[in-house]
């Protein structure tokens, strides 16, 4: 059954970072956003009448600091910090928040955050793709820029030194994201770790013989280590 998703509000003081995390919040499926304040004091006022079950909130604002914000709502949302402080992440904890993103917020951390809010709210919710969107927001090898990938245009990954290379259906993207953290962000049943340096789709595989995958006419090995999970779930 598809659960509900989370309703959400974003406070920031800022206009620029508080369209930032809306859109965020906009191309999560699980989540709902009802609105976007500048006002704290308004947004407080939206809490308080039981609108959000979310917060997506800054600390240091003028008007009135987030810390204060957590204390005076009394329990009725959940929060995710949002702060280009980090010597508040601590008194954010200690708060009882659900975690803390330190700005720039990528899409992946917030995913990260997000994921740790639908556990607590909708704690019976089944493991399933609705939990899940079926892209990922992949860095490039610049810091700073990042690509929509749709799961289903990956055919492999490899790593290559320090770097990531997504092979797509049409072409290739370089990353420089470590493979271990490009596995977290995709969904399980789909894609398997099959060698230390290849995660593959499994809807891509050819052929496999002798403990070898053929994907786009590349020959990918099955780690030792891996091949009793593969071939599990190959059968």
């Amino acid at each position: 059954m598809a659960i509900s998703p989370i309703r959400c509000i974003v406070v920031d003081d800022e206009h620029k970072a508080a369209d930032h995390i809306a859109g965020m919040v906009r191309q999560t499926p699980f989540l709902e956003l009802v609105d976007v304040s500048t006002d704290p004091h308004e947004a407080l006022a939206w809490v308080m009448e039981g609108r959000a079950e979310l917060v997506f909130l800054d600390l240091n604002m003028p008007v009135l600091h987030g810390t204060d914000f957590v204390r005076m709502a009394g329990g009725k949302s959940r929060f995710i910090i949002t702060t280009g402080f980090a010597e508040y992440a601590l008194q954010g904890y200690e708060l009882g928040v659900t975690d803390y993103i330190a700005k720039p917020v990528t899409y992946q951390r917030f995913l990260m955050a997000a994921g740790k809010a639908l556990e607590v709210l909708r704690p019976a919710a089944p493991a399933s793709p609705v939990a899940r969107p079926d892209c990922s927001f992949i860095r490039g090898v610049g810091r700073q820029q990042f690509y929509k990938v749709d799961h289903k245009d990956i055919c492999y990954i490899q790593a290559e030194g320090y770097k990531s290379i997504l092979h797509l259906k049409e072409g290739c993207l370089e990353s420089s994201t470590p493979l271990s953290e490009l596995e977290a962000t995709l969904p399980e049943g789909h894609f398997l770790r099959v060698h230390r340096s290849f995660i593959v789709a499994l809807t891509e595989i050819e052929t496999i013989s002798n403990n070898i995958i053929t994907i786009q006419q590349t020959e990918i090995p099955i780690g030792q280590s891996y091949q009793e999970k593969f071939y599990q779930t190959v059968r």
